[in-house]
């Protein structure tokens, strides 16, 4: 089923003084680099006492921590993503020490800390603990005015509550974290949480509106540099179509799904994204079965069945053998058919 900390630039003037601080820029950036490479092999106190040395290489350090932690937590590296933000937290206990005055991103840490905590229990399926989690993220997100952990903290939500069967509330917050992310022009973001909003709305039997949303996720996962994201919203928006279309007839499926569910085949063979490809290949056959287009239904099956065959996957290869045998019996190929039935026969579970 989920931004950017902003620095401000100074505008400096008088091309001698400009030229200093551009040939001071290096040894800067190094030093900063030296304080997060101290944080994050773990060597808290030394990068403490390097950060209180080095002017502005506290904020540096500390908002490249929480962009890598956002940007880990994004492509789902969630052990990477708690490391980093642990490696964060203790750096501040850290700083503390030797720096009273600095006001420290406290809220910042804890939100993302919490935010972690319920993805995992997410996982773990624990979805009723994870949804309570979550709020506190959400809660101390607000607090600390952190749009981009807010939006992130609602695509969070949203999938606990989906999977407890809490679909008007999960829409409420898929909706919510797609809008932000928009509005922050976030397309890697908006992308995901677009494709979770479009999935509870096809649970909600809103078809059309799930479409929309699809479509959106497929510009802006393209736009963001997301190919296997963006063949997921191709895949789900020509489903989408297809739900549309079963009350009437088989003219949106030939004409406008079954393109969409080629250009995500397209996408995933190239990723070699092999499971993802049967999947569509199997498909776009079955609904080809749907319309009696005979023919290609059984030639968009066979191109599914060695995928199922190489994954050991028996489920899909029965799947698959079965279709087969429908269809060439349809097609009158009476040896092919009963061929097919007895391998689904033999991968039946």
């Amino acid at each position: 089923m989920i931004k950017r900390i902003l620095i401000g630039l100074v505008l400096i003037s008088g091309l001698g003084f400009m030229q200093a601080k551009t040939e001071e820029a290096p040894a800067a950036s190094k030093k900063t680099t030296t304080v997060e490479s101290l944080i994050l092999a773990g060597k808290a106190k030394e990068a403490a006492n390097l950060a209180k040395k080095t002017k502005g290489s506290f904020d540096e350090a500390i908002t490249k921590l929480l962009s890598d932690v956002d940007n880990q937590i994004t492509g789902r590296k969630i052990e990477e993503a708690q490391k980093t933000i642990t490696a964060a937290d203790i750096f501040l206990n850290a700083y503390a020490a030797v720096d009273k005055a600095k006001v420290l991103p406290r809220d910042a840490v804890q939100g993302r800390m919490l935010r972690i905590e319920g993805i995992q229990l997410n996982d773990k399926k624990e979805y009723e603990k994870g949804e309570a989690v979550l709020r506190q993220a959400l809660e101390i997100s607000q607090k600390a005015k952190d749009p981009l952990l807010e939006a992130g903290v609602h695509n969070n939500l949203g999938y606990a509550l989906r999977y407890q069967d809490k679909t008007a509330e999960a829409f409420k917050e898929f909706s919510t974290a797609a809008q932000m992310a928009e509005s922050q022009k976030d397309n890697l973001r908006a992308g995901s949480y677009n494709i979770n909003l479009g999935e509870i709305q096809l649970r909600r039997d809103s078809a059309a509106d799930a479409i929309e949303s699809f479509k959106r996720a497929v510009e802006q996962n393209r736009a963001a540099g997301q190919p296997e994201r963006e063949a997921r919203a191709l895949y789900m928006q020509a489903t989408a179509l297809s739900q549309m279309d079963l009350m009437g007839g088989s003219s949106v499926i030939l004409k406008q799904a079954l393109p969409l569910y080629k250009q995500a085949v397209d996408i995933y063979e190239k990723l070699g994204n092999e499971r993802n490809a049967s999947l569509t290949w199997f498909t776009m056959a079955e609904k080809l079965a749907i319309t009696k287009q005979w023919d290609q239904a059984a030639a968009y099956a066979e191109k599914a069945l060695p995928y199922y065959v190489k994954a050991r996957d028996r489920s899909g290869q029965h799947s698959c053998y079965t279709l087969l045998a429908n269809t060439y019996k349809q097609l009158r190929n009476n040896a092919k058919a009963v061929q097919n039935l007895k391998l689904a026969n033999d991968t039946k579970e």
